[in-house]
This record gives structure tokens, sequence and C-alpha cells, in this order.
């Protein structure tokens, strides 16, 4: 049948009409500014009673599980929504260069994207070249103080409406399975976040495949935690630069003039936590070291450490401490776990005192260890879908274990030593309290001998002569020249004595042991850690023998040193590189492994040739020669007076604040556990008893 010119003319008016209507609902529902207004909006519209208007999410009526069942917080739910800005952003870069995402062409991870698509990426580290990137993904603040909404905007590749379903709206299909460089991959984080639209769980999504690309998704009345519902530029920055630790792309947040209007600054980008703590100028992190870890279970993990300062530019040590919980420990993430720089799991400061045993650095220390490259087996059964935490299985605790091992043996080890010691001073009349009580004790002789093999009591019966003979042995301290480190290395030397026939280096390491070697250089110790142009340390394998004479085993087995050895390097620090090594069960006692240790320079790389065979286990350490033990024996633990005010004898509360110590009227004594022992005990004296 002809449509006639009359029945044609009133369906383009109608359709025109449609498209008005369309339009005006659109900006209707843009300009609502908390989710109150959107349920006005609709009602005007005639769009909630009637049920043709509304389809399930993801196509499916059971979709209450996977959306509501997702982030546990609203941070990391609404981080899931700037991951999926990155990704489409990255995407569009791959299709304007006519590149199937899909094919062998296309990048294999995030850092190739970046190399491939964003050349001048390092550019970003400037400010004015970071800010004109960050544009391209916004987070913009909307409604009331505190009833806050959210626009997450990208100029992206965006999607025509037909394909919202199989895009923003769909669920556990996957789409990104095959694209190696985006980051979203479950295909339902981004629901997560309508969990914390307000009571009704509004959000309004707009986006163009064609022309102007690009995507927008407001989250009505989203319900921000406490700390980050003031301005977003500042408070919301802050908490997203955690979650998005080291992100590929930077990201601009605004706020309005109309909510604060008092402000200066509403418009900030950020770029991830990693730049933030790592910049030239940061104030507040006294050292950073990191310790790369190979094994062959996990694969490879990349552990930094960020040590901060009790006290900054003469501010009370209180104030300090407060700041950077503030700044820096926004959501009370101590320790970090990130993939392609998302955080995707964490460890409160209990890790800290329980883990390591390192109480003092429990407000002063950050730790990101990075996953991405963890075997995608073990990686799996680490973390949760929702990417927000950790999984309580056996490879979450393994992992745990590994970590807390690297840890207590790595730099942090020093570092707590000498914040203990910078508290420490002689109290002669704690000294005498102790000596006294041991020495007037009625104990019998044989039960002061027993004692004695496990405790050193200063008596004047077991401790002071051992204690002489310890003294006659000691030695002076090494007097060292002054390292000046350099920007690049120029020389990299083995410390190992022994060598076998031709001279080669050679250590003996035990079958289920470990064994730590130490590398000379003269490079400085961010080298492997520094944003631009970081150098690296490598391990190749050589050769694998059964003994010297074989030369080598039949063809097929593992040429590289990851089936062999579990090896972790720590970057420089003080012109010493360490590298520990563990045996897997590849190897065998007797086994013989000629291995090249390689530091990359500008224009060559620095090796050193080294030879590794495998002893037989638990073999104990040789005696030393001159008969002098070591004393294992557990000693009394020291006490300190503590005073609100400095004096002679004692140390101040303010002092003890430095190292993570808090002294008040209230608190009587505090006692020190180092290492799962009673070291310290520091009495307040100043107390209210």
């Amino acid at each position: 049948m002809r449509e006639t010119a009359k029945s044609r003319s009133s369906r383009l008016q109608y359709c025109q009409k449609l498209k008005m209507n369309v339009q005006r609902l659109f900006w209707d529902l843009y300009r609502a500014p908390v989710e109150d207004e959107v349920e006005k909006t609709l009602e005007r519209y005639s769009l909630l009673n009637n049920p043709k208007n509304w389809r399930p999410y993801g196509g499916n009526e059971s979709n209450f599980g996977v959306v509501e069942n997702q982030q546990a917080s609203p941070i990391p739910a609404l981080i899931e929504k700037i991951t999926n800005g990155i990704d489409a952003i990255l995407m569009r870069a791959c299709f304007e260069r006519g590149i199937n995402p899909c094919s062998l062409q296309a990048p294999k991870s995030i850092d190739e994207a970046l190399q491939q698509f964003f050349p001048d990426h390092k550019n970003w580290d400037l400010a004015n070249a970071r800010r004109e990137q960050a544009k391209r993904l916004q987070i913009l603040a909307d409604g009331p103080r505190r009833e806050t909404s959210l626009i997450i905007y990208d100029d992206g590749e965006g999607q025509k409406p037909e394909d919202f379903e199989n895009t923003f709206l769909s669920l556990l299909r996957g789409n990104k399975n095959n694209i190696h460089f985006v980051q979203g991959k479950y295909n339902m984080g981004g629901a997560g976040a309508v969990a914390f639209c307000g009571r009704r769980r509004y959000q309004m999504i707009a986006s163009k495949r064609s022309g102007n690309h690009g995507a927008f998704i407001k989250l009505y009345s989203y319900d921000l935690p406490e700390g980050s519902r003031s301005v977003i530029s500042r408070d919301l920055n802050q908490s997203i630069n955690e979650y998005l630790f080291d992100p590929a792309l930077p990201v601009f947040t605004v706020d309005k003039l109309e909510r604060y209007p008092k402000d200066r600054n509403l418009e900030r980008h950020l770029y991830g936590l990693k730049r933030r703590l790592e910049e030239e100028d940061n104030r507040y992190v006294a050292e950073f070291f990191s310790e790369e870890a190979r094994d062959a279970e996990i694969g490879k993990i990349k552990i930094t450490c960020y040590v901060f300062k009790p006290r900054v530019d003469e501010r009370p040590v209180k104030q300090t401490r407060d700041t950077i919980r503030r700044e820096f420990f926004k959501n009370n993430m101590s320790i970090l776990f990130s993939i392609n720089g998302q955080v995707h799991g964490h460890y409160m400061s209990e890790f800290v005192t329980r883990s390591l045993k390192f109480p003092l650095l429990k407000d002063y220390l950050l730790v990101h260890v990075d996953c991405t490259e963890v075997r995608t087996e073990f990686r799996n059964e680490m973390f949760m879908a929702s990417r927000d935490r950790l999984k309580d299985g056996d490879e979450s605790r393994k992992l745990r274990r590994r970590l807390a091992h690297l840890l207590t043996d790595s730099r942090l080890k020093d570092i707590h030593k000498e914040r203990k010691e910078s508290i420490t001073v002689d109290s002669k009349d704690a000294e005498d309290l102790v000596r006294n009580i041991t020495r007037n004790l009625p104990l019998r002789n044989d039960l002061v001998e027993l004692l004695g093999q496990t405790f050193k009591l200063d008596d004047g019966r077991n401790g002071p002569r051992k204690e002489k003979a310890h003294k006659k042995h000691r030695k002076e301290p090494d007097k060292r020249l002054t390292f000046v480190p350099q920007r690049y290395p120029s020389l990299f030397n083995i410390d190992v004595k022994s060598g076998n026939n031709e001279q080669i280096p050679t250590v003996s390491l035990p079958k289920g042991g470990e064994r730590a070697i130490k590398f000379s250089t003269d490079v400085e110790d961010q080298y492997f850690d520094r944003v631009e142009d970081p150098g690296e340390l490598q391990i190749g394998l050589l050769d694998l023998g059964s003994n010297d004479r074989d030369g080598g085993r039949q063809p097929g087995l593992p040429k590289t040193v990851d089936t062999i050895l579990n090896v972790t390097k720590s970057s420089p620090h003080n012109g010493t590189i360490r590298v520990l090594l563990k045996p897997t069960e590849e190897v065998n006692v007797g086994d013989t492994i000629r291995l090249c240790a390689f530091l990359s320079a500008p224009d060559k790389l620095l090796d050193q040739i080294f030879i590794v065979r495998i002893s037989a286990p638990g073999k104990a350490p040789a005696e030393p020669k001159d008969g002098n033990q070591p004393d294992n024996r557990l000693g009394l633990p020291k006490l300190h007076m503590v005073y609100k005010n400095p004096r002679s004898d004692g140390i101040t509360w303010d002092k003890l604040e430095e190292r993570g110590i808090s002294m008040d009227h209230e608190v009587v004594v505090h006692p020190l556990v180092d290492e799962e022992f009673l070291s310290h005990v520091y009495i307040n004296v100043d107390s209210t008893v």
C-alpha cells in the first residue's frame, strides 16, 4: 500500500515532534541536579507508569544480584566508570589508526598502547601537557553540597543508541576479552556504581558514535563516603588518586562555583598517587625503594615502599601525621595491590605491625604491589571479580607470606632500626632499677643458671663476664668513602670473593634455602623506579649442568631463569644492588647454574658472569674461627622514662610521636614488641597516675 502525501507529512510531523520531545527530555534530565528532580521529570513525561518504557538491565530480570553485589564502597565503584572512560579513549585511538582492536597489529598491553597511540605521553608529567590531556576525561559535580551528583565524561569511541544494550548496559558478556590493551574485561564493573546512586538508583547515559565521539554518565545523588563529600576537585580527587595508583591517562575533576563560591581552585587534574609520591618536591616522603620478585608459581611482582617523614617544616608531629593520613591514606589503605595501575585490593596498617613487626612505621609506610605480570591462573584466584578486594584463599595467603618475607629482610628493617635507635636514650635510673631487681631476687643458684641460658640477667653472676668477652672481639666500624651517586651507572661488580678454576665468581645455594648476592655500582638509588629514563637489572641463564665436567643436560630442559630460580632484585641503595636467589623444585643438589647479570646503561650493558652451585639443604653456616659465638639469649626489655617536657634523663612525648608512639596524660606505659619480643618499655612519668 502506497503512503499518501498527507500520511507521510503526518508521520514526519510526528517523528519531528517525538525527536523534539526526546531532546527536551534529555536536557531536562541532564539539568536535574538530584534524584528527586529526575523522578519529577519522568512523571511529567508520563514515563514511570508505562512498562513498555523500561527494560531489565543486561536483558536479565534477575540482574539484582550482579548489580548490587559488586564493589563494597562507592569509590572503587566510581573507579570502574573512570576505567571504562580510559578504555574508550584508547579504543578510539586504535580505530582512528585503522587497527582492529582484536587483531595482531593491536597493542598487547596498556603500556604498548600508550607508546603506539600517545608517543608524547611522557610529557604528561608536565602540568600544562597533563592538563590538556586530562580534559578528555572529566568528572564534574552537580547538585547541592550535601547531595552531590557526578558526571563522568570522556571523548572516547562512543556508542550508537542501538548498541547500548550490548555495551553500556550489558552484563557478563565479556565484550572486551579479546582486546589486550584495555582494563575492563569482566563486563559488569560499570554497573557497580548504580547501587550507590541515591535511593532510586538513577543514572543517565548519553553517547555518540559518529562525528564527535564520546559519552557521559550522570550518577544522581551519589553516596560519597565521609571525607569525599566536599569540593570534589580536592577531596574526591585524593581518593581517586589512591585507587588509580598509576593510571594510563590523566583525569580532570571539576566542581561548580555555585556549590563553593569561596573556593579558589575548583578544577584540578590527577594522574595517580605514584606520581604524587615520587615528585622531586614532595615534602613528606623521606625515601622510596623497590623490590622485584620473580616466583615460579606467582609470577612477577614489583613492590615499591614509600617511607614518610615523621615531621615536616617544623610542624607539630601530630599535625604532620594527620596531613600524611589525609593526603596519602584517605581510605586507610597501607598495602596496595594493583593491575595496570588500578588498585584491586589492599591491606590496612595491621600488616605493618603484625606481619612485618615494624610498629614504628605503622603510620609512615605505604607499599604498592604491582601484580600486572602475576601469572593469570594465580591472579584469578587472588582478586574478586569486582576488583576491589582480595579473596580469602590459598593464593592470597601465599602472597601475604611471600610479601612479609621479602619486606622483613629489606631496607625497611634498617629504617625501622634507625627510627627505634633515634628515640633510645641511656636512662641510668631505669637500668639501675632492673639491675637491682634481678640482683636482689632470692633465687637459687641452679634457677639463676637455668634462667641464664635463656635470658641475659645482668645480676653480676652470669652476665658481665660474657659481656666483656664480647667487647674484646668487637671491631671498629669501617670508615668508608662518601658515596657520590651518578644518574647512569659506569661500574658494576659482583661482591663475591670465591671462584672456580676459571676465576668466575661462584656461590653456594642450599636446596630449599636462599642466598643474597650483592653488586657494587655507582648509580643513584632511584635508577629502577624513576619516571624518566629508568634502568633495569636482568638475570640471564647461560648454562645449566649437573656438574662442571658434564657441561649441560639433555635437550628440552627450561632455558629461562624463572623456571629454576626465584629471583628478587632490590633497587640500588648507596651503591649496592641486592639480589636474592632461591632454587625451585626443577634443580637438584649438585647442579651448576651459570648466570649473567646485566645492568642497563645509555650506550651499553654492564654485565657480570657468576656461577651458582646447588648444595645440600640445611647445611649449617661455618662457625667463627675465634670461637666467638653470638649471644642469642633474650635480654630484659630496656626501660625508658618519658616526659611531656624535655629532661636530661628521658624522652619527650613529642620525640616519641615522631616515631609513631602517641603519649598523653592517659597513657601510663607503652610496650614495644620488636620481632616478636618485648624489647623496650616506655614509662610515662607525666601520666595521670
